[in-house]
């Protein structure tokens, strides 16, 4: 936080000096530069009128053996301001990431399943491990969900959060019925192996790390944001399809444009509806 506000305030910077820098060079031209600078600095600069590729004039002082522009100093101050911008970029701001990534600080490892959907499992807290249900989701059942769920990229957006009630209201699907991302039903139905990703239980709370490919591959997908802001923004990335084609030519293989981290809590689970 406090690198990306150093960041900030030295583009407000940068771009204060490039204002001043292209005033200063108006002014000269219009002859009114004597209006901002004192009287002995305008005088000491002697300016020369070219007739090459257009007027052009030049500037020099009587501290410098050779003539220096004022639209050069002003390109020479853009460049510069660019440059130190970027470096501090580079250095300040972290590359695309994982909103996991905290958590794999914290010790938390990942299982990848066949599909490569990688999902951790939250271990409840004791006072609750006795009444918990052992009641797994099963295709058909109708299911309540709290979900959070973060951008991969653009530093870990938070695009949506039932478990706080004032950002939306708990996620209601049919599994095997309702659209959703591919990812989030894996995650809950689990592979089907004894030895891999087991269902869901009711109480049960499980991170899922999506890739592109099992995540938002159209509109309409549950789980989504019920702000129609939140919304736009979350489908004008996961679904920027010249940036997701450059990711795949760049990575041999699926780009991570779409790249999604859910944590998902199962608050309620009935039965297949009865027909």
């Amino acid at each position: 936080m406090r690198s990306l506000l150093l960041l900030l305030l030295l583009q407000v910077f940068c771009c204060c000096c490039m204002s001043f820098c292209f005033h200063l060079h108006r002014y000269h031209r219009q002859g009114h530069l004597e209006k901002i600078l004192p009287t002995p600095l305008t005088c000491s600069w002697k300016l020369e009128c070219h007739q090459h590729y257009g007027d052009k004039q030049e500037v020099s002082t009587t501290s410098s053996s050779s003539p220096v522009s004022l639209r050069q100093a002003s390109s020479r101050a853009l460049a510069a301001s660019l440059v130190t911008c970027s470096l501090l970029a580079l250095s300040s701001s972290p590359p695309l990431h994982l909103a996991a990534a905290a958590a794999d600080r914290n010790n938390i490892a990942y299982t990848k399943s066949a599909s490569g959907l990688e999902y951790y499992d939250y271990s409840r807290p004791s006072s609750t491990s006795t009444t918990a249900s052992s009641q797994e989701v099963k295709k058909g059942d109708r299911v309540v969900l709290n979900v959070k769920g973060y951008l991969a990229g653009r530093q870990g957006w938070l695009f949506l959060d039932t478990f706080n009630s004032k950002q939306g209201e708990a996620v209601r699907i049919t599994i095997g019925e309702t659209p959703c991302i591919k990812g989030l039903e894996q995650g809950l139905l689990g592979d089907g192996t004894k030895e891999g990703m087991p269902p869901m239980t009711k109480g049960g709370k499980r991170r899922l790390v999506v890739p592109s490919r099992l995540g938002y591959t159209s509109r309409g997908l549950q789980p989504e944001p019920q702000d129609e802001g939140a919304r736009r923004r979350l489908y004008s990335t996961v679904l920027n399809e010249v940036r997701g084609e450059r990711e795949r030519q760049a990575l041999g293989g699926d780009s991570v444009v779409g790249k999604i981290i859910l944590d998902v809590e199962v608050v309620a689970i009935k039965g297949k509806r009865e027909k």
